[in-house]
């Protein structure tokens, strides 16, 4: 048989069946992860409303404006981690070089810049 036959002719039943098996497990297992994150995500939203009970006072728009200060709470804090792990890192890459204290964070930014044209 050539192999150049083979791409042209259609699967066999066995295969389809075997293709449509695993689209099923797939499936299966992307509706349980999504139920689990969505139960997770609940609890957080009931805990996050109750802790912040203050906020929520019943008034017009109030629940509203309350969630997107959570959010935007929520956003800053994860700015900041991140922020904080690239100090980290400048940090220890100028101690490995032999910079620290020698140079500027504007110094070293200006010199990445240079850089990046050439």
């Amino acid at each position: 048989m050539n192999p150049a036959d083979s791409a042209t002719e259609p699967p066999t039943q066995d295969v389809m069946l075997q293709r449509h098996e695993q689209q099923l497990t797939f499936m299966a297992e992307a509706m349980q992860a999504m139920a689990a994150r969505t139960e997770e995500e609940t609890l957080t939203l009931i805990k996050v409303r109750v802790e912040n009970d203050n906020l929520f006072t019943g008034r017009r728009h109030t629940a509203k404006k309350a969630w997107e200060l959570h959010l935007l709470l929520q956003q800053t804090l994860l700015i900041a981690d991140q922020l904080e792990t690239s100090l980290v890192s400048l940090r220890e890459i100028l101690k490995a070089l032999g910079l620290c204290g020698s140079v500027t964070p504007t110094q070293i930014g200006k010199k990445w810049d240079n850089h990046k044209r050439k």
